[in-house]
């Protein structure tokens, strides 16, 4: 995303008048620096500003969208057909490795997982699960698009669902479930050829045996079950989901007392412990994952004010709204955004700004 960024601006310098065309028929792509600016509001009544400059730093990758949509040379179709393709292949070699890895220390992770502990990954499992799905949903949408597709697109679907299922993160489940639902339930009003319902069912089937037969999905379900067990538990920490609930009840507490400015970003950290002391509440206390709620308690509804419309503004321009793909992506990421605090994590935010670049690009591009 740097490399893109640094590209765009050298385009930049040596085609200005072209990127002032671009930003003045489509301005309301600036919109997005809404939510950089919801961070900066929230820097307001820190003591520890250094800590509240890391979350600005982190969001400043949102600069790098208008930089890519507008500054960036024209990319011809082929091109991003190659890069899907580039990212399927990624994304299945990947699994590939964590699959062997997988097989040569099996008793250790699976002992591993019975404790909670997600399987071994080069990065985090959650921001990986979410870039694989929607490399996956990539995949089945240029299969359905295309007639003359080959079918290395469905087999490449395949392999990224199992992979996708094998993982058991469940943010990557609910996001390649939710956007392959979506897609072949959009398809299924244009196609009538049975190409989506065979799509439809080979996949159903494929996830249903994929349940029952992979042996880390049954591992991660006992252990969910086990973890929301603990939520009355005042003798330890560290569970997955029961620590969520907790976190999130604490920090709808501190953001009631604060409702306006919030807590400051640089001092929601001692603030979400003392009020989990206050309380009675087992420690360490997580961050809220929730990022609308975690945006809340760090600057308040001033920040909301800005964040949501930062975040939602295509929803409700015309313009907008003809990109399909765009308010997919939207969507899904709005599913994460309930139970993570995603634009808190600089992989969260340029997994982000990668995909909405590109989407947002495509149409500056070729939409009339």
């Amino acid at each position: 995303m740097i490399m893109m960024g640094s590209a765009s601006l050298i385009h930049l310098i040596l085609h200005y008048r072209t990127a002032k065309e671009k930003v003045a028929r489509n301005l309301y792509f600036l919109l997005i620096l809404l939510i950089p600016v919801s961070v900066l509001t929230s820097l307001y009544g820190s003591d520890d500003i250094g800590l509240a400059l890391v979350r600005l730093r982190v969001n400043l990758g949102f600069f790098l969208i208008p930089l890519i949509v507008f500054c960036s040379p024209v990319f011809e179709t082929s091109r991003y057909v190659q890069w899907l393709r580039f990212a399927a292949l990624g994304a299945v070699l990947t699994l590939t490795v964590i699959l062997i890895s997988f097989i040569q220390d099996y008793e250790s992770i699976r002992l591993g997982m019975s404790a909670g502990q997600p399987i071994p990954l080069p990065v985090n499992h959650i921001r990986l699960s979410m870039m694989i799905a929607f490399t996956g949903i990539g995949c089945v949408i240029y299969w359905l698009k295309n007639k003359s597709a080959g079918k290395e697109w469905i087999i490449y679907a395949l392999l990224i669902t199992l992979g996708t299922i094998f993982l058991s993160v469940r943010t990557g489940w609910l996001i390649l479930g939710l956007g392959v639902l979506i897609v072949l339930i959009h398809f299924m009003r244009f196609r009538e050829d049975g190409k989506v319902i065979k799509m439809l069912l080979g996949l159903t089937v494929l996830a249903l045996l994929a349940f029952l037969l992979i042996p880390t999905v049954r591992a991660k379900i006992d252990y969910m079950r086990w973890d929301l067990s603990q939520l009355d538990s005042t003798t330890g920490a560290h569970y997955s989901d029961s620590d969520r609930i907790i976190a999130f009840k604490n920090g709808v507490e501190i953001f009631k007392n604060n409702l306006m400015t919030g807590v400051g970003a640089g001092d929601v950290v001692i603030e979400i412990e003392k009020n989990a002391v206050a309380e009675g509440r087992r420690l360490p206390v997580k961050i809220p994952h929730n990022q609308f709620l975690y945006t809340a308690v760090c600057g308040g509804i001033v920040s909301l004010l800005f964040f949501i419309p930062g975040y939602f503004f295509p929803f409700f321009i015309n313009r907008t709204r003809q990109n399909k793909l765009l308010l997919l992506m939207i969507t899904l990421f709005l599913v994460t955004l309930f139970f993570e605090p995603t634009f808190e994590t600089s992989m969260g935010v340029l997994g982000f700004v990668f995909l909405y670049s590109l989407l947002a690009k495509h149409q500056v591009d070729f939409t009339p």
